[in-house]
């Protein structure tokens, strides 16, 4: 990799799009085609000097870039800007290894015969700058960090795992095991679990990576739920699954589990994180939950509990299917829907998570799915910036 690049911003009084198929035929290179507003021009153009100039005159900004313009000046281009509605200015850049002194050259003769053409002057502003190459995937490497969630200690790939207990090579025993202890420590999460559980997601295009606050909160949910009532054998369903990073925290745990997304990709992903995990799942659906009870009868009553990380006005339509997917009695008690359900009562009843819920949705998603004519109680609410995750519990 070339340790620079040059970016060159090129602005047209007129032609635009003419003046882009130009640089992609001469650079045979991507380019990027920018609005920069009235505003924005005149602050980067501090300084320049109000002269018309067929040759180059090179200024000085207040970020110290050099604007240079061909047959056209400052004012022109202002001009051209506040004869538009929006009061903007198409720019054209182009990055590429190559000095830009060719292309600039080739501009100037092409504006000029343009400008026959057409009968009208034709110049453009340009300025152009040596940049450093960065390593973008090194860089965005370095960005995503490692997070704790409950008793889940959540990495991508390239970072390293969890430490080890010291071995007792050259140090005494007591310093060894004060050390270890210190360690153990820190594994532990606030409730005093167990000892933390490792997952490997590399972020994607699939959603799930423990960043964000509603993936956040879900772990935290199976992680509380695994506390009260164990999620080991109990049969479960990731829906929306994305990344499948929830599939894996359950499976982590000793569910049975299997995931469900619309999109391929997704599923593709889960399954790749599934096996750089080292679990397994039941099942990947490519469907909706609607149209995977619909395939099957035997798919009804199946699940012990149900996590599903996704919009709130798609939760809402979900309630009824929900209520069909979970394990159920087949004679419902009398049992009032409080939206306060004991610890006690969790034992005894199926689970539904969900998440992706913006805090203003919250008590809609909660009336709905403890009408009466539902047998949901919410167990548990919890929040993290302003985003909900509900917990509620099926009565048997």
């Amino acid at each position: 990799m070339n340790p620079y690049y040059y970016e060159t911003c090129i602005i047209p009084t007129d032609y635009v799009d003419i003046f882009c198929d130009f640089v992609l035929e001469i650079t045979k290179e991507a380019i990027e085609q920018k609005t920069i507003t009235l505003q924005e021009w005149q602050e980067s153009s501090k300084n320049t000097t109000n002269k018309n100039t067929k040759n180059t005159k090179s200024t000085k900004s207040a970020k110290n870039c050099k604007w240079d313009f061909v047959s056209t000046d400052f004012s022109q281009i202002c001009a051209t800007a506040k004869n538009t509605k929006s009061k903007t200015i198409n720019a054209i850049i182009i990055r590429a290894q190559s000095n830009p002194k060719t292309l600039l050259e080739s501009l100037k003769d092409f504006a000029n015969v343009l400008s026959e053409r057409v009968d009208k002057k034709i110049g453009f502003a340009y300025k152009s700058q040596k940049c450093k190459n960065i390593d973008w995937i090194e860089a965005y490497k370095k960005g995503v960090s490692p997070i704790k969630c409950a008793r889940f200690y959540i990495r991508p790939s390239w970072c390293k795992p969890l430490s080890k207990p010291l071995e007792s090579k050259n140090l005494s025993i007591n310093a060894t095991n004060a050390i270890n202890a210190v360690q153990a420590k820190n594994h532990k999460n606030s409730e005093n679990s167990a000892e933390m559980v490792e997952m490997i997601i590399d972020p994607s295009f699939a959603f799930g990576s423990g960043h964000h606050a509603s993936t956040f909160l879900c772990l935290e949910s199976l992680h509380r739920l695994d506390l009260e009532i164990g999620l080991k054998d109990k049969m479960c369903l990731d829906l929306g699954c994305g990344s499948g990073i929830l599939g894996i925290a359950m499976a982590k745990m000793g569910a049975k589990v299997e995931v469900c997304d619309i999109d391929k990709y997704a599923i593709e992903q889960a399954q790749k994180n599934f096996a750089q995990n080292a679990v397994g799942y039941e099942k990947a659906h490519i469907s909706t939950l609607d149209k995977l009870l619909a395939q099957n009868e035997t798919m009804t009553n199946r699940y012990d509990i149900i996590c599903a990380n996704i919009l709130a006005d798609v939760l809402l339509s979900l309630r009824d299917d929900f209520l069909c997917a979970l394990k159920r009695a087949s004679k419902p008690t009398n049992a009032t829907n409080s939206t306060n359900a004991t610890q006690n009562q969790s034992k005894s009843t199926k689970h539904l998570i969900l998440s992706g819920i913006i805090q203003d949705k919250a008590n809609l998603i909660i009336s709905h799915f403890c009408a009466k004519d539902s047998n949901f109680v919410l167990f548990k609410e919890t929040s993290k910036y302003e985003w909900v995750c509900l917990n509620f519990a099926l009565l048997a």
